[in-house]
């Protein structure tokens, strides 16, 4: 084990599962050792086209309260729900590729990713004034084949059907 803390690298990992698909390998072992948003990274994020969030349900790794991506999409579609993870705990990092985030494993570039994107009801309020966005979590928008959201006030919200297709 190579990394820090004794976490192994991507391709320890990827090695102890040659079968298994490496855009999944990458998907868990970022939820297993969580990611670090660079300041570059974070000058993308848009709270007005990405979902975002200050706190988490069980807290952040790193302790710290503050706006960052909800999680990733990984080319193929398919989302990470990421970790927020001080740089001592050798976490992924996301950091910026032209103009792009990417996701990063000990200084090597692995894949583009994107921030969930944030769902046209997120800029609503409740019936009571309550932000919904600040009341709900939804699936990135692109990812289910419906969408059904219960706001606070108890109206029930549809959303277009949408659809994705996995590439390998």
């Amino acid at each position: 084990m190579s990394a820090s803390k004794n976490r192994s690298t991507l391709d320890e990992v990827a090695a102890r599962y040659p079968d298994v698909p490496r855009l999944i390998v990458i998907k868990t072992d970022v939820q297993r050792r969580g990611v670090f948003y660079t300041t570059a990274a974070l000058s993308l994020l848009d709270e007005t086209r990405h979902q975002t969030t200050g706190t988490h349900i069980f807290g952040a790794r790193d302790g710290v309260i503050a706006l960052r991506p909800e999680s990733l999409l990984l080319r193929d579609g398919t989302s990470i729900i990421t970790t927020p993870t001080p740089p001592e705990e050798n976490p992924y990092i996301v950091d910026v590729v032209d103009g792009s985030p990417w996701l990063f494993d000990n200084g090597l570039p692995l894949e583009t990713v994107e921030y969930w994107p944030a769902p046209d009801f997120y800029a609503r309020t409740s019936s009571s004034g309550v932000p919904i966005k600040t009341s709900s979590a939804p699936a990135p928008s692109g990812l289910t084949s419906s969408r059904t959201v219960t706001a606070p006030s108890g109206t029930i919200t549809k959303g277009a059907p949408s659809a994705i297709s996995l590439r390998s």
